[in-house]
């Protein structure tokens, strides 16, 4: 992992900073090794976002289309949609949709998944 590692040689202290990878979770801590040595478990703490689907944002194929809050295909499969979303990252192949009825498991699967931008600049998932 890219970083950096600064060296104070009259306090004996050294600070580090590394560009941390994809991952979930919350209150995730963290431990550095050294050679064969590793650090006891820190005290700090790393707590990733949980993705969150904006809502009103679903449009149809066009991603400058208005967006709302319900969408009826035209088709009854291959429809292309859009809609926007939050701490997603920026790898869509760490990304799936899933769609199914309100309270049931979302078992049908958007394919294809990618990032388009509309004349904003908005970026938003199709």
């Amino acid at each position: 992992v890219p970083g950096s590692l600064a060296y104070d040689p009259v306090s004996g202290n050294s600070s580090i900073s590394c560009n941390i990878s994809y991952g979930v979770g919350h209150s995730l801590c963290f431990i550095l090794r050294s050679n064969l040595l590793y650090t006891p478990q820190s005290v700090d703490t790393l707590s990733f976002p949980k993705p969150v689907i904006l809502p009103n944002t679903i449009r149809g194929y066009n991603v400058d289309f208005p967006r709302r809050s319900s969408y009826t295909g035209e088709y009854s499969e291959g429809d292309i949609i859009h809609f926007d979303a939050i701490n997603v990252g920026d790898d869509t192949d760490l990304i799936s949709v899933f769609f199914g009825l309100p309270g049931t498991p979302k078992t049908y699967e958007c394919k294809f998944v990618t990032f388009v931008y509309d004349v904003n600049g908005t970026r938003s998932l199709r």
